[in-house]
Order: structure tokens, then C-alpha cells, then sequence
């Protein structure tokens, strides 16, 4: 399958060229609802963009992947277990028998190809992975929750959704979409097919509402070179920041880190030093249940956000798009001005 997908990806040139950019910055602070882990139920990803959009988010959020037939759907990794019941072919387990696909158990590795950056490598898995399957053949496949603490009664219950089904669900809110490529190097790389699929759509500036993420840098610097559209570099921890990694940051994405919880990460300082290079920091992911919340905010999602609001952050992922868009909301009729320090807190422009 790896050599079928090879032959058919157009594969980026090995010396790229850089130019010097300023990406489109956000004039409000934003709210992305993130499909991976609803906070309802599991009717994934459908439900949940439609609860997303209608909640206030603007932007929805979803991870790409490719099947064998090479069509795009939604999934929070290629290899979908733990997500799936592609083992359960007799459905003992989940009620929904379907063919047996347990020729399709393979390992693959699943590092990328970016030095110092290692937080994407996973390594030798061994899964059942969605480019060996085809279209029709995953949507014989039905999705579940992995969260224990959230409601399981959908389970079993419904099947992928194509990124195309994504894509017309933000379309018919007005919403943006915050697309995810997860694992390009491994799977030999599909920048250009979603590419083509967002121009197909209509997404093809630097004004459409669309960001394309990543966690490998390398991804994000091929892109920088295929599209005017603003592309976002996914940082799960912080690395060794140097000024060249900032320059390089600057020509070839947006920034974004993980963990809000992390406070001597995502500190004033730091966020002062992306937008002095003329970057953005987002944050992923917020969520509203008590184990995600940190104790410095009195386990209240109102306060963790004030706090970032505070420091600078340009925008957040939510599993809970409507706390945020109350938080916004709120925070407009009282009037608040924010704090006047240097470096963040303009809640007049907040949507």
C-alpha cells in the first residue's frame, strides 16, 4: 500500500524555497471547537461540528487522513482500533458485524522526518491503518468514545465521515475549518491531495477561512511553497528555541502549543516573543470537566480563559465551544477592557 500511495503522491522538492511572509493575523480572539473528543456524544464528527458551530465556535476542527482508494475522512489518527470496531468483525463486541479485515493487522513506522522534533514519532505500530482500507470498506466500520468520563450511549452507532461531508457542514454555519494532516511523512505524504480538495471547495487564499496544521515542520514548510493559506505548526512541548528556529517559525507557519495547563511554558514572555516575530499562538485543548482544568483556576473554564486572554493568546481549542462563546459574550456586555499590560488582554476584539 506505502508503494501505491508513493506513486501516487507527488512528492516535495528536497531544497525549498523560502520567502519571507507575514501570515494573515487574527483580528479577534478565536474559538475552534475540536471534533476529536465530543463532549456530548459520539456521534463523531457530524453531530459535533453541526453542536460546534451552532455553539459560536469560529472555526471547526478535524484530522485528515487517507484511505487506499485515496479519499480523505475524518480521524483523530490513521491506525483507528482503539477508535473502531474493525476487530470486532462478528460484532460480539459492538452489535455491527462486517467483513473480516484481519489481513489488514499491519506495522508500519510511524515516525516523521523531522530532526529535533520528536514529539510526533510513535514508532513501530501495529494497527489496522486507514490507507489499507478503501472507502467503502471503512465506512462498513462504525466509531466509538475513548474518553471513559464522557456518555458512551452512542457507541457503535455511526460510521467515518469524508471530509468533504466536514468541509459542507462548516460551509452551511459560515463556519472556517481548522484542518489537521496527521502523520504526511509516514504515509508518504497527502499535503497535495487535501490541498486540491480545499481548492475543489473553494479554499485557495490567504483570506479563506481555513488553517492547515501540522506537527511536522517539514510538512509546513512544503506547504508554504503550495498555498497562501495560513498554516499553523503544532508544538506539543517546548524545544529549544533559537533565533533561527524563530525566523525559520515565521517564514513557514503560525505557531501553536499544547497543554493549556503548562503557565511556565505559555507565559507572557514567550507569547511577547512569537508576536514580536510576527506570529500567533493558539492553545489546544480546553475542556470544561474538572480533570482538565487546572487547580491555579479554581477548577472554573471562565477563569483559565481570562488568565490566557490576559497574557496574549490569539486563540483556543474548545471541546466546549459554548463556554467560551459566554466567556466572549460576557465579557462584551460587562464592559471589561482587559488588562492594559504590554502584550495581550485587547478583549475589544474579541467577536
Amino acid at each position: 500500500m506505502l508503494g501505491q500511495l508513493q506513486r501516487s503522491f507527488q512528492f516535495r522538492h528536497s531544497c525549498l524555497r523560502v520567502m519571507k511572509t507575514r501570515l494573515l493575523g487574527l483580528l479577534c480572539i478565536l474559538g475552534y471547537a475540536q471534533c476529536g473528543l465530543p463532549n456530548k456524544d459520539s456521534k463523531w464528527p457530524l453531530n459535533i461540528a453541526h453542536r460546534g458551530s451552532k455553539q459560536g465556535a469560529d472555526y471547526i476542527e478535524c484530522d485528515v487522513v487517507i484511505t487506499s482508494d485515496l479519499e480523505l475522512v475524518c480521524s483523530h489518527e490513521p491506525w483507528i482500533s482503539e477508535t473502531s470496531n474493525v476487530a470486532d468483525h462478528t460484532g460480539k463486541i459492538s452489535g455491527v458485524p462486517h467483513t473480516d479485515f484481519s489481513d489488514r493487522l499491519k506495522t508500519y513506522n510511524m515516525n516523521d522526518d523531522d530532526l529535533g522534533f520528536d514529539w510526533n514519532d510513535k514508532g513501530d505500530v501495529t494497527d489496522y491503518f486507514t490507507f489499507d482500507f478503501t472507502l467503502k470498506e471503512i465506512m462498513e466500520l462504525r466509531r466509538k468514545q475513548t474518553k471513559p468520563n464522557r456518555d458512551s450511549q452512542f457507541d457503535w452507532k455511526y460510521s467515518f465521515v469524508t471530509f468533504d461531508e466536514f468541509i459542507d457542514i462548516a460551509k452551511s454555519f459560515n463556519a472556517g475549518i481548522y484542518p489537521e494532516i496527521k502523520q504526511p511523512s509516514a504515509i508518504n505524504r497527502v499535503e497535495d491531495i487535501i490541498l486540491r480538495k480545499l481548492s475543489e471547495h473553494g479554499y485557495d487564499s490567504e483570506l479563506s477561512k481555513v488553517f492547515i496544521q501540522c506537527f511536522e515542520l517539514s510538512t509546513i514548510k512544503s506547504l508554504q511553497s503550495k498555498t497562501p493559506m495560513k498554516r499553523i505548526f503544532l508544538v506539543k512541548r517546548e524545544p529549544k528555541f533559537t533565533e533561527s528556529l524563530w525566523e525559520e517559525l515565521s517564514d513557514n507557519g503560525i505557531y501553536d502549543s499544547n497543554d493549556p495547563g503548562l503557565i511556565r511554558f505559555v507565559e507572557r514572555e514567550r507569547i511577547e516573543t512569537i508576536h514580536s516575530y510576527g506570529l500567533k499562538a493558539h492553545l489546544y485543548t480546553f475542556r470544561n470537566e474538572w480533570t482538565d482544568i487546572p487547580w491555579d483556576f479554581g477548577k472554573d473554564p471562565y477563569k483559565e480563559y481570562e488568565e490566557y486572554v490576559r497574557i496574549g493568546i490569539d486563540g483556543f481549542f474548545t471541546d466546549f465551544p459554548a463556554t467560551l462563546a459566554n466567556f466572549k459574550k460576557n465579557v462584551h456586555i460587562n464592559g471589561w477592557k482587559g488588562f492594559n499590560g504590554k502584550g495581550g488582554g485587547n478583549t475589544s476584539k474579541i467577536l
